[in-house]
């Protein structure tokens, strides 16, 4: 809506009479309804693109309109497609612009939501995005505005935040799937359940999930513990820890009874936390988090993870696991049975707790030394 200022204004109704252009694109106009009594002029246009400085000319014979220009900032407003990661079903949600930076917007459905937003886009701007970027890829820009997009809602103890590849596609292509597509870069965030928008770590994580989806693709074969692992090593990247790694040593994360490292269960804490210590373990025998990016391009198929390994430390991916689990007890300070400083457990793992131990592919556990009568199936 454009607020005219004067009387007895004559507004063109035509939109070829109007003119709305950016840095980033122009914007076609195509509805003008004009309301004499309000002075005003109500523009349709195409979909605009969010956190981008519009400059809007209007074209019309008279010293009132001739030239004028205005500029605004793009959707005040705006409908997102979000997910019901219980029922897998989408719906839609309307929410207000909080924020906008160089490199991000930000948008939240409801009031409070906003509190603490400039903060987390400063931290995303100074450090998350240049930190992960030099380190994984470039970030892609499927909706032209150079930024990506954040969304505050409530997941209703669903999830701290997610990030949804369909986003990377067309609305038509997203139809294949039976699925809605933003068309955007774009992760979600659930501020009730994270306090805030969490800079610490969901948005260096969902984030790499955006970057990962850019360099793999819609279908990378579904190894998610390639995907997530590498997901927390970038919360590693971008502070210099994880604070995650804690949950690695406590009883609640059942590790001492066995867990895959590849078979994945989402949700599950103490996949998240292993796959993290496996990976920051194969960084820690070759570059350090440099290894990271190198981890990041590789296919995640366990068969292709044990090629790399047999060529750069000369030994299968089931020995490295098995040299980690024996780090994560010993954790000398260097060489391959510690982590050479770049995590420290501050407590060793947990053992067996049982007499039976079905063990999945690729799951190792630690013995405890009185153990007598053990059932060790896989």
């Amino acid at each position: 809506v454009a607020q005219l200022e004067g009387t007895g204004v004559d507004a063109p109704t035509t939109p070829s009479a109007y003119e709305i252009t950016s840095d980033l694109g122009d914007l076609a106009v195509t509805g003008v309804a004009y309301d004499a009594a309000a002075n005003a002029i109500t523009l349709t246009t195409d979909k605009q693109k969010l956190g981008v400085n519009y400059y809007l000319t209007i074209k019309a014979p008279g010293n009132l309109l001739d030239l004028e220009t205005a500029q605004f900032l793009s959707a005040d407003t705006a409908t997102f497609w979000a997910t019901d990661l219980i029922t897998f079903e989408d719906y839609e949600v309307v929410a207000n612009r909080v924020g906008v930076g160089e490199l991000a917007v930000a948008y939240a459905t409801e009031a409070g939501f906003e509190d603490g937003v400039e903060d987390a886009i400063e931290e995303f701007e100074t450090k998350i995005y240049p930190t992960e970027i030099a380190l994984f890829n470039d970030m892609g820009d499927v909706d032209g505005n150079g930024r990506m997009v954040m969304l505050g809602l409530d997941g209703h103890g669903q999830y701290g935040g997610y990030f949804s590849p369909v986003n990377a596609l067309t609305a038509e292509q997203a139809e294949q799937f039976g699925a809605n597509s933003n068309s955007m870069e774009m992760i979600y965030l659930s501020i009730p359940d994270l306090d805030g928008w969490d800079t610490l770590h969901t948005l260096p994580h969902e984030f790499s999930h955006l970057l990962y989806n850019e360099s793999h693709g819609f279908d990378d074969g579904g190894w998610s513990w390639h995907n997530e692992g590498i997901a927390e090593c970038a919360v590693h990247a971008v502070h210099g820890s994880n604070n995650y790694l804690p949950y690695y040593t406590q009883e609640m994360a059942g590790l001492g009874d066995g867990q895959s490292l590849v078979i994945w269960q989402y949700s599950n804490l103490s996949q998240y936390v292993q796959a993290y210590v496996f990976w920051t373990y194969v960084a820690s025998r070759l570059d350090g988090v440099a290894t990271y990016g190198v981890l990041f391009d590789l296919d995640g198929d366990p068969g292709a993870i044990d090629n790399y390994l047999q060529a750069e430390l000369g030994q299968s991916l089931a020995q490295t696991q098995l040299d980690m689990l024996t780090a994560t007890w010993l954790q000398e300070p260097t060489g391959p049975r510690g982590f050479d400083g770049m995590i420290d457990l501050g407590a060793q793992p947990q053992v067996l707790g049982s007499t039976s131990a079905p063990l999945l592919p690729f799951t190792a556990v630690l013995l405890p030394a009185n153990a007598n009568n053990l059932n060790v199936a896989g």
